[in-house]
């Protein structure tokens, strides 16, 4: 029983357990067994073993479970030595596994992996392959599954022995979206003005508009993004695959609902590309892409003095639209705020097709 329990809880992440956890756990994994040798005396006698070897320790403050005999109601693991994996001095490639020494748990948990990636580094340390595959054809060629080296588990664990996505000679492909270059191609300027809209319907209304000259907007957009609600959130690298758009800065105005969730995405994304650059990664895009609401869209929304009820909460959102608030001037954003207290929005698609000619020039 000694013996179930350290391997419960070696496999546990928790640093505080709860007595009467664990003993489920054994119950459950010794019936699991076929075994019938169970019993609470012979439970607290491997729960004391372990305190007197120092791998547990009562929490007093917890009490006790009123058991005879008596158990903490919680216990605190304690460190223990660690003995580094033999198997780690095997890999002789550049990887960093140094991590490993002081978790020799984790090792064990990733050495399928970990011997899949230490193959491949050696396998092609004199020879580089001429053409790379994609993140995902190589995770499912180490891993046997396809999405985890793109995971937030197989980002951290490349992160820990560094090793890079170009060290596996591989690249990630970017979820694509709908868009269309108004004249066609991007030309020599430096920078671009974009427009992502949210919805389906707006987006084919300007794209429209905007190829017939029966709208103009200032700055002038040389691209129109169906941003596919939230999606935009996760494909706005595929800018990276639009030609010409390499090298650019990229100033990007934002035009969804006016709800909650229509400037939520907004925000969303903004935080999206704050993180990439924030962790140091390599992106073509982030540190050239600004992200702006369209503030004279969402005016002219506001203008147009129809509305419908609004369904969801806005106080769980305030916090998180506050960074977003400054980019807002103060009475737009006390507009917005009002239409919303009075339990109301309006879809963009309010600001119609017709309307907008009628508009025929608009400040974003």
């Amino acid at each position: 029983m000694e013996k179930t329990l350290q391997i419960i809880l070696e496999k546990s992440s928790r640093r505080i357990v709860s007595s009467l956890v664990l003993e489920q756990e054994v119950q459950s994994r010794l019936s699991g067994t076929g075994r019938s040798a169970w019993s609470y005396e012979s439970f607290t006698r491997a729960m004391n073993k372990l305190v007197e070897q120092g791998l547990l320790a009562p929490v007093k403050e917890s009490g006790y479970n009123g058991r005879n005999p008596p158990l903490a109601v919680r216990y605190r693991r304690t460190a223990k030595p660690v003995h580094c994996p033999p198997e780690l001095f095997q890999f002789h490639s550049r990887m960093d596994l140094s991590y490993f020494t002081r978790k020799p748990q984790e090792f064990y948990r990733y050495r399928d992996l970990l011997q899949a990636i230490e193959r491949y580094l050696v396998k092609t340390a004199q020879k580089k392959p001429l053409i790379w595959d994609t993140l995902n054809e190589r995770s499912f060629q180490l891993t046997g599954d396809e999405k985890f080296l793109d995971s937030a588990e197989g980002v951290g664990l490349l992160r820990r022995i560094q090793v890079s996505h170009a060290d596996l000679h591989c690249y990630p492909v970017s979820e694509p979206f709908f868009y269309r270059l108004l004249d066609g191609e991007t030309g020599q300027a430096k920078s671009i003005n974009v427009l992502v809209i949210e919805n389906k319907d707006s987006f084919h209304t300007f794209y429209r508009l905007l190829e017939q000259g029966a709208l103009v907007l200032h700055p002038p957009v040389s691209l129109v993004i169906y941003g596919e609600g939230n999606k935009i959130c996760g494909s706005w690298p595929f800018l990276n695959e639009i030609p010409g758009l390499a090298g650019k800065q990229i100033q990007a105005y934002y035009y969804g609902d006016l709800d909650p969730m229509g400037l939520i995405i907004l925000r969303r994304w903004q935080k999206a590309v704050e993180r990439v650059i924030g962790e140091n990664r390599r992106h073509d895009l982030a540190s050239s892409l600004q992200i702006l609401p369209a503030l004279g869209l969402y005016r002219s929304l506001l203008q147009q003095g129809r509305d419908r009820e609004l369904k969801v909460e806005v106080s769980s959102s305030a916090g998180y639209l506050e960074p977003l608030w400054a980019q807002f001037a103060p009475e737009l954003r006390r507009s917005i705020e009002e239409l919303w207290a009075d339990g109301r929005m309006i879809p963009q698609e309010a600001l119609s097709a017709s309307r907008l000619a009628e508009l025929k020039e608009i400040v974003l």
